[in-house]
């Protein structure tokens, strides 16, 4: 019966730590594409943002 429980809390803990990975992998993935955009935005690559991204924006 101990054993079993230990095995239990042992699988919900790793699953908790692989669902927690999984949200910071697809935040920072999340956070580079912003980033890759706003670069390639400053660059002006012939990228034109949505209407309401140029007029909220206070660049050159």
């Amino acid at each position: 019966m101990d054993i079993y429980y230990t095995k239990n809390l042992i699988y919900l803990l790793i699953i908790n730590i692989n669902i927690n990975i999984s949200k910071i992998v697809a935040i920072v993935k999340l956070i580079k594409t912003l980033v890759s955009i706003l670069i390639f935005m400053r660059e002006g690559l012939g990228f034109s943002p949505p209407i309401y991204l140029r007029a909220t924006s206070r660049g050159p």
